[in-house]
């Protein structure tokens, strides 16, 4: 189900005795290795809570390549993932800035939190403090069953420029998101 960021508070409240468990990404240009590490994370509570992060943080994080999926986009395709019981994206268009993981912490108050993100180490004890227990992605999970190497999306996207033709400099030609994105309005109805 999609919820707004403001609304998480209340996937807690409708969820008071079950184990909840956040994380956080991109959902762009999905594999089986995206699918694999969303459906473990049942292993560390009951009710999945995915954030779909910004245009503009892929944008800044990945050196202006990505993301080619706007974020209303990418929320629906984490939606329809059915292992992910709850799905919002970490975007204030309202506001025009991007909601740090942080606040989505703070409103969820999920039991787990799984990164991916080893910075997320140097703020484990803040984590624990607030209640929150950190796992890290792949070091907490079983091996997977169907291995995907690290940077396979940015492979993935050399490999179709190749097949088209194209140069790795054409990913430095991908417009800023508000460029592309600007004031297109948003497609989601949240429930």
């Amino acid at each position: 189900m999609i919820v707004h960021y403001t609304q998480l508070g209340k996937v807690r409240e409708e969820n008071p005795s079950k184990k909840l468990v956040f994380f956080d990404g991109t959902f762009e240009l999905l594999n089986t290795g995206h699918i694999e590490l969303v459906k473990n994370l049942h292993l560390f509570g009951d009710v999945i809570v995915v954030g779909v992060l910004s245009d503009e943080w892929i944008w800044r994080r990945k050196k202006h390549k990505r993301p080619f999926v706007p974020g209303e986009d990418r929320l629906v395709v984490a939606d329809a993932i059915k292992y992910i019981d709850y799905a919002t994206l970490l975007d204030d268009k309202g506001q025009k800035r991007r909601v740090k993981t942080s606040e989505a912490l703070d409103i969820l108050r999920p039991d787990v939190y799984v990164s991916y993100d080893d910075l997320w180490v140097e703020r484990e004890k803040e984590l624990n403090d607030r209640g929150i227990q950190l796992r890290l992605y792949p070091r907490d999970f079983p091996p997977p069953s169907t291995p995907v190497k690290p940077g396979f999306t940015t492979a993935l996207v050399e490999r179709i420029l190749a097949a088209h033709g194209c140069e790795k400099e054409a990913l430095e030609q991908v417009p800023k998101p508000e460029e592309e994105h600007g004031d297109k309005k948003s497609r989601i109805y949240y429930e």
